[in-house]
Order: structure tokens, then sequence, then C-alpha cells
């Protein structure tokens, strides 16, 4: 027999050993003093020293069957070798793909969340992941369980394991490995979540960990205990309750495929009158302390059932919550997106709430769920496939964003022709910041103030711009640090940068051209000097013009003349450098990424992390380092197909694979070669 003593919950570690020893001479019990037969740790997979937990606890591992057995499976999926080449956001590729889809939802770990976390990234699986395949140290493994319904998780992570739900038709990666049931059954997947969810089994995969890397094989090694098809059922009604609840929550995040509406515009003021920011941010505080509180419960049901189906007794559960998590591995964790915690305080809910306006201004969601011209949806099956377009998005008869007016739902015509209230979607993706103009950005989110909130829409900028501590909307949406700023950061998600709403502007800021991301064409360009820069710079140059003819100029006049002199001067470097990319030739395919696409028109943005981060990417390019990409076979079309000669990845990417020449096959020595 060996005697442990427990020190881990107290700095003071030599005192507390020298009572510990005094105590056991005196045969008195110390509840951090263990005696254990060292044999018995040969039960627990890799034989560590779980001496804290009892003797019943370490048998489990051979009384019971592990989770990887004839009905269930615990697999390993993908790794790329490269994420950046191979692996988008889901909002950034063209959502128009062909019945085969290129890019596939994709789980890759993610920050900690159990029960429920959006799948936001996707892969490059156009025929069959052929491209992967061909590229030098990836690896796809286990691809005949892709598609399935199963669980995922985080393979790293500081906070502990957290396994969630994946849907249907989902590759994994090898830092998001799943879990499947053989059959398929949806209800033994259910209640497996809610088993993988509980302290009970938490406690069992801590025994066998030295560190938090939770490899496939711990998870596989792991007991399950045995389960009647009454506690199948309980535990699985947990789990999908569980699910919903979290899921509830991201219907708020506008880049989830839950997502339905911002927080505001989901809830009601304290009173039917009270229509404030305020109000509404306090009812939403208060709904997800609510869910919060119900999500606690629901932990506590799943821990007090699994312990009794493990047949876990007081002392053990005393373990379970003493014991740390085991998080010192020293390795880069899988935590490295923002946090899921639902957010609360009015300041960053009127951002989201701002973004949807400017979302709604542009085509990109349907504000009928606000006015109530259209249901809001109901809640999906847990299993079901996600959607190409989120359930707050604004589709067409087939589903997929509207491209033109004639493409709009029947219904939302009208908002094309209601007097004050109206949207006027720009369908060539543009906005601009100027005053006056019929496509000024301000005018456009004014427009859908006024839809969603009636009169009431001049109170509800004013207390926006109270609450952003902003003088003007328009002082909001022009300072790159404010709006886009927070756009970026919301659109930035396991280590990939992908907004949407991108502001090109002059070199003092005076005049910006916003651009919609899915609606760049070859032509933007061209549109965005012949239509918008052109007419400026002539109606500025002609000012400057007549006040420089004036003999005699007023002070105002004077000044007036210097700052057009000097926007004068700012939009025709504008228009000059636009011109410049145009000529590269930029042809822009969504299916190449934000970065990669935007990366020739980095000067024209003025936020610098994301202008820094544009300008490292257009020097790869023109480095060749990216030479995947469409944009780069566009502007260097003569390297790019050299180089598919030799590269058959590459070759695949650009569909030039009978440019391909396959190295000549190296002759096989014989034996006696060999031995020579």
């Amino acid at each position: 027999m060996t005697i442990f003593f427990r020190l881990l919950e107290t700095d003071d570690k030599g005192t507390a050993l020298h009572e510990a020893i005094q105590q056991l001479a005196q045969q008195q019990p110390n509840p951090n003093t263990f005696t254990v037969e060292p044999k018995s740790f040969q039960q627990v997979p890799g034989a560590t020293f779980a001496y804290w937990v009892s003797e019943r606890i370490r048998k489990s591992f051979k009384d019971l069957e592990s989770l990887e057995g004839k009905i269930r499976k615990a697999k390993q999926g993908l790794a790329t070798a490269d994420d950046f080449r191979f692996i988008r956001t889901v909002w950034e590729y063209n959502l128009s793909q062909t019945e085969i889809p290129r890019f596939v939802p994709f789980a890759k770990g993610g920050s900690f969340s159990r029960f429920y976390a959006d799948i936001y990234l996707s892969v490059n699986w156009q025929d069959s992941g052929g491209e992967i395949a061909a590229f030098p140290k990836a690896y796809i493994r286990n691809s005949d369980w892709y598609f399935r319904p199963g669980l995922t998780w985080s393979l790293r992570s500081q906070k502990g394991l957290s396994v969630r739900l994946m849907p249907n038709n989902c590759a994994f990666g090898h830092k998001g490995p799943s879990i499947f049931v053989l059959d398929n059954n949806l209800q033994q997947l259910l209640a497996l979540l809610a088993i993988a969810n509980s302290a009970a089994f938490h406690l069992l995969i801590e025994l066998q960990m030295a560190f938090g890397s939770y490899e496939v094989g711990v998870i596989q090694r792991t007991p399950v205990p045995d389960l009647t098809p009454e506690s199948t059922t309980i535990l699985a009604k947990f789990a999908r309750r569980a699910w919903s609840l979290k899921r509830s929550l991201d219907t708020v995040t506008q880049t989830s495929h839950a997502f339905v509406l911002p927080a505001l515009l989901q809830v009601k003021g304290s009173s039917l009158t009270d229509c404030s920011l305020n109000s509404r941010a306090q009812t939403w505080a208060n709904h997800i302390a609510e869910v919060e509180a119900e999500l606690t419960q629901i932990q506590a049901e799943i821990d007090e059932l699994t312990f009794e189906l493990y047949g876990i007794g007081d002392s053990d559960r005393i373990a379970v919550s003493s014991q740390p998590i085991a998080n010192d591995s020293g390795e880069e964790t899988d935590d490295d997106d923002e946090s899921l915690e639902a957010i609360a305080d009015p300041l960053s809910l009127t951002k989201e709430m701002l973004a949807y306006v400017l979302g709604v201004a542009i085509g990109r969601f349907d504000v009928r769920l606000v006015t109530g011209d259209r249901e809001l949806p109901a809640e999906p099956e847990p299993f079901d496939p996600l959607p190409v377009c989120s359930p707050g998005m604004l589709v067409d008869e087939t589903g997929l964003p509207p491209t033109e007016v004639r493409s709009l739902p029947a219904d939302y015509v009208r908002w094309q022709s209601l007097g004050e209230a109206r949207i006027d979607i720009p369908f060539n993706g543009i906005f601009v910041d100027d005053e006056g103009h019929p496509n000024d950005i301000i005018r456009h989110v004014r427009e859908v103030l006024k839809v969603i909130w009636g009169d009431a829409d001049s109170d509800i900028e004013q207390e926006a711009c109270a609450i952003l501590k902003v003088s003007s909307l328009r002082d909001y949406f022009r300072k790159p640090a404010l709006f886009f700023n927070d756009h970026l950061s919301r659109y930035s998600k396991s280590r990939r940068q992908a907004p949407i709403y991108l502001p090109l502007s002059t070199a003092s800021g005076s005049y910006t051209l916003w651009l919609y991301y899915h609606r760049l064409t070859d032509q933007t360009i061209y549109t965005c000097i012949n239509d918008y820069v052109e007419p400026k710079l002539s109606r500025v140059s002609e000012t400057v013009k007549f006040l420089r003819s004036k003999t005699s100029r007023s002070r105002d006049e004077e000044n007036d003349l210097e700052t057009l002199q000097t926007l004068e001067d700012d939009l025709t470097k504008f228009r000059d450098e636009l011109l410049r990319v145009a000529k590269l030739p930029w042809k822009p395919n969504l299916n190449d990424g934000v970065q990669i696409t935007v990366a020739p028109l980095h000067s024209l943005f003025r936020l610098s992390k994301w202008q820094k981060k544009l300008k490292e990417t257009w020097d790869k390019l023109e480095k060749g380092d990216y030479d995947w990409a469409h944009l780069a076979h566009s502007i260097w079309t003569a390297r790019v197909r050299e180089k598919c000669r030799t590269d058959k990845s590459l070759a695949i990417a650009h569909s030039l694979e009978t440019l391909y020449e396959p190295p000549p096959e190296t002759p096989k020595r014989t034996k006696r070669e060999k031995k020579e």
C-alpha cells in the first residue's frame, strides 16, 4: 500500500504536508490523505496515479463498456496543412454554389461551448476533397464518416472538455474530432451528448490525462454507463432542451446559421409604450439570466442522473469538484475565437442593431421579420443540415440572396415605393458617404430605421448616438475605428478576417465608397469610377474653377476653396488608384475569400490594422505564395500555369489538370541492388 498526500488546494504546501503526516501518525482522519495499492492504478488507461478517487471509479474502466465499442465510434478528421487556402468562413464564399457544393460546413474545434455551437467554417470539398488530397502534408482521415449526424469537441481547451451536437452534412477536422452511433440513432446521440457533458464523464476523462488535450484515444477509452430505454429518453430530453436554449441565444448573432434578428429587435421594452434601446437591452439581459439559470438546472439534473448510472457515491462526487482542469499543456489551445457568452450591454447591442440596419439596407437581411409581414421561422430539428442562408436573410424563390429588384419576394417589392418609409436596395452593392447623394449610406440607414421604428425613428437614432458616444450616425460610420472596426471584429473568426462591408476612402477620409462583398464583380470598380467618383470630381472641379475665377473672395469662400482643392486632389488620387487596380486586371472570385479578393485595394482602407493585413496578403500574392487563388491566375496567368505543370493540387484548383505532368516513375530496385 502507498500513501498519497493531496496538496493542490493550498498554497502553503509545507505546512499542509506536516499536518497531514502528524495526523497520519496519530491515526487521525485527513480528507487529503489517501492509501492505495499501486496495482489498482493499472485499471486506468495509462496507469495514471488516480489516488484521490475510490476503487469503484478505477474499476469502472474494466467493468463498463468504453465509448468506442460496437455501436459507438470516435474518429479523427482531416488536416488540410494549409487552412488559409482550404477553409473559409461560411459568409465569405459564393453562396450560389452548384448542386455539388464547393464548400461544405466544417467542424474544427473552436471556443468552449457545451451542447451547441454554430459551425461557422467551411472547407473546400470539391470533387470529394481532390485538391486537398493532392496537397503535400494534408491528410484526409475517415472521410466515410463525413456528412453523418454526430457529436464534436475541441481537441484542446483551457476550460475543459465541451461536447456539442454536429448536424448532418458536415465534414470534421483533426482539431474537431467527432463521435458517431452506427445506425445514426438520434435519440442515442442526444443521450450520449448529455453523458459526455456530465461531471462524471469529465472525472473519468481527467483521470487519464496529464494536460488538456482531449485526444480521440482518451475519449474512445472512457467508460459509458449502461442505459435503459427510460434513462436514454430522459438524458436525450435534457440534451435537446440544453441545445435549444443555447441555440436560441445564437439567433441574435449575424454570422450564425441560426440568425433571425438582433437582440434589440427580438424583445420589447419594459412596457407597451417603451421602445427605448436601453430598456430593451435590460429585457434581453433578463432573458439571458433566465436561460442560463435553466441551463444550470439542466446540467445539475444531468450530473445527478449520470452519477447514479455510473454508481458514483458522495465521496467521489467531491473529488469531481476538487480536481482542477488539466490545462497546463503549454500548447496552443483551440479557444482562439471570441467568447461565445451572450452579450447584454446596451453598447454592444446597439452596435449589433445598427449593423443589422445596414444589412437590411444593402439587401442582406429581411426586414419583414421585424414588421410582422413574415412569420418568425420555427426551430429546426437538432441534426437537420445547416441552411445555406440563415433564417434572417433576405432570399428569393430559389432560397438564395436576390440579385435584382425583380427577383425580390413579391411582397417585398412594395418597400421600394412607400414614400417616406422605403428600402431602396442598391443591387450594384455600392453606398457612398456623400450627404445629398441618392445612394448616401446614412440616407439608406435612416430609411430602414423609419421602416422599423416608425415615428420613433428620430428618437431611436438620438439614443443610439448617445449610447455610442458619437455626435451623429455619419460620424459613427465615417470613422474607421468605429463602425468598420466593430464590423471587422464581428466578422473575424478562427484567425480568418472576413468583413463584408468594405469602405474604400480617400486619403483624408472625406469621401468613402462602401462596397458589399457579395456583389463584387469585375465591373464594380468601373462603376465606382464612372457613376460615383468622376461625377463627384467633376462637380468639385467646377466649383474650384468658379471660386478661383472670382477676383475677390470672402473669408468663407477662401476656406471653401482650400477645402475643395484638397478634396479635388484626394478624389483624383482615389480615382487613379481605382483605375490601377481595375487594370491589373481585378477579377474578384468570392471563393478566394475576403482577404485575397480585396488585397489589391489595400491602400484605400483607412483602418491601419486591416490595411496592414491586406498589404501583407498582397505582397504574398505578388511573390507567388497564393498562386492557388483565382485572382493570382487572372493577374499572373503565365506564372500560375507554369506551376500547374509540376503541382497537381494547384492544377486542380484552376481546373488545369491537363497541364499537370506527373514525375517519371523511379524504377524499383532489385533486392541485390538494394543490398549493394
